[in-house]
């Protein structure tokens, strides 16, 4: 399996992926696929025709899993003290290097369905700007320990300086909140057993005299509304419910131990995951809250780290769930903070409330057109109104809490995004661009919307409306940046 050589030792992946590289010349099955056409209409004779020619379909098979052995062979993990290289390719060499001190995360996870043949998948992510790609191998325990001892040579002194073991509770607070469509699949229950309830009681009596004056097609739509409303909830809670176990299943047994030059993670039940990712490789950090647990001061901790997280649709989590009071202050020195005027109220809710003035003024159109159905808009207008009350209390909620302050050294800046409150922390040094804007009524009042773009896998843009001019300048003089603004503007 290894070799030595003068620039390295040489690996090979686990002799699994060879399956991997075999099934990319699964084309060559359409061979056997068109032979077995010509036997459609079966017969005895045809029958015994096709299991005569069967020496074709082993030939093409022995050729995928030769041809797939070759690449295996051919496919080399070159580790030194200062890179890991990857070879691919039969006739054409691919030859991928990273160089040890680059690698920002090195994350080994081990599926049930591996962990038999005791394989294992490796993901080596670098700071490689926003379209970041991370050399995934699957190897054995031997590979791995190998990358592990060159990726973490630096760090072998390095001394604990904090664990942290969130518990059963708060894992599963952390997976019924941050559980996708956990919004809808209240707001559908609430409709199933308050809004189907009532629907069914108009359906009732108002069918008969609506089908009068109405083709059938309308009156099996209404009769088919309660229904509709329970597969409509039905679906967001089974999607919730699916979301909470996968979430729970990922981050079952987390725990977090954070060292002088590096961090590792340990978490999954189905899958187990060990991430280690240098401290020095973190972009910026992002406390997330959703409105429950804004009350309750609990906070979900991501970081923006290069091939962290390995899946493209996992949260690059550190701590599921935290208390607040359990969080570090990284500097209690604040030179300057600007937060959004409370007389900017308006434009941190003024969608909701245009959405259910415009809800409302059709509703009540339809109505009038269609006095029928008059009770039913009522009901849709009901809810819909009750969406938009939501929209309102997360818009104020998020003007209150809404800040950028800085020690000179770090910016932290406060804002919310759809139903989410987040907080970045990061140096000054990460922001990527800094935008200010300003409507015509912004302007009459001066005031300006600012949106900060950070280093990232992905473009994140943090943005605060309704913050006077003056502050602006202020913040970003601390920040080390001269912002021009017009002589009208800064009184």
């Amino acid at each position: 399996m290894k070799q030595k050589a003068d620039r390295g030792r040489i690996y090979r992946e686990h002799r699994l992926r060879i399956l991997r590289y075999s099934a990319k010349s699964i084309w060559l099955l359409v061979f056997p696929l068109l032979r077995g056409i010509r036997i459609s209409r079966i017969d005895a004779d045809r029958i015994y025709s096709w299991i005569k020619g069967a020496w074709f379909d082993i030939a093409v098979l022995a050729v995928i899993i030769l041809f797939g052995l070759m690449r295996w062979h051919c496919s080399r993990i070159i580790i030194t003290d200062e890179k890991i290289e990857h070879i691919e390719g039969i006739f054409f060499e691919s030859h991928r290097v990273i160089p040890v001190k680059s690698i920002s995360s090195f994350v080994v996870e081990s599926p049930f369905y591996l962990r038999p043949f005791k394989a294992k998948r490796v993901f080596l992510g670098t700071n490689s700007g926003s379209a970041e790609r991370k050399m995934k191998l699957l190897a054995g325990e031997t590979e791995v320990r190998a990358i592990r001892k060159a990726v973490g040579k630096s760090d072998e002194k390095s001394c604990t300086v904090c664990e942290y073991y969130p518990g059963a509770v708060l894992l599963v607070l952390y997976s019924l909140f941050f559980s996708s469509s956990l919004t809808g699949a209240v707001y559908i229950a609430l409709f199933m057993f308050r809004g189907g309830e009532i629907a069914r009681e108009l359906t009732a009596v108002s069918f008969d005299r609506i089908a009068h004056e109405t083709t059938k097609l309308t009156g099996l739509f209404i009769r088919s509304i309660p229904y509709a409303t329970v597969l409509a909830g039905s679906f967001f809670l089974s999607a919730w419910v699916l979301s909470f176990i996968v979430n729970f299943s990922r981050y079952y047994g987390f725990r977090l131990c954070r060292k002088a030059e590096r961090t590792e993670i340990v978490c999954g039940l189905s899958v187990k995951k060990k991430t280690e990712i240098r401290n020095e490789k973190i972009r910026c950090a992002e406390l997330k809250q959703t409105f429950i647990m804004k009350l309750a001061k609990l906070y979900s901790v991501n970081l923006s780290c290069g091939g962290y997280p390995a899946g493209k649709r996992q949260h690059p989590v550190i701590y599921p769930v935290i208390k607040a009071n359990r969080l570090l202050k990284l500097n209690s020195k604040i030179e300057q903070k600007i937060t959004p005027k409370i007389t900017s109220l308006w434009q941190y809710i003024w969608k909701p409330v245009l959405s259910g003035v415009s809800v409302c003024y059709l509703s009540a159109q339809l109505a009038e057109k269609i006095k029928e159905l008059s009770q039913f808009t009522e009901l849709f207008t009901l809810m819909a109104l009750l969406w938009t009350l939501w929209g309102i209390i997360i818009g104020a909620v998020s003007l209150l809490t809404s800040y950028i302050k800085t020690d000179g050294e770090k910016v932290i800046i406060s804002y919310a995004k759809g139903s989410i409150f987040s907080t970045i922390i990061a140096d000054k040094s990460r922001i990527s661009e800094i935008t200010v804007k300003a409507t015509l009524f912004q302007r009459i009042f001066r005031k300006c919307s600012i949106s900060l773009v950070f280093n990232g896998k992905k473009k994140n843009i943090c943005t605060i409306k309704g913050v006077k001019y003056r502050n602006t300048e202020q913040i970003f003089k601390a920040l080390g940046y001269d912002l021009l603004l017009d002589s009208r503007d800064k009184k």
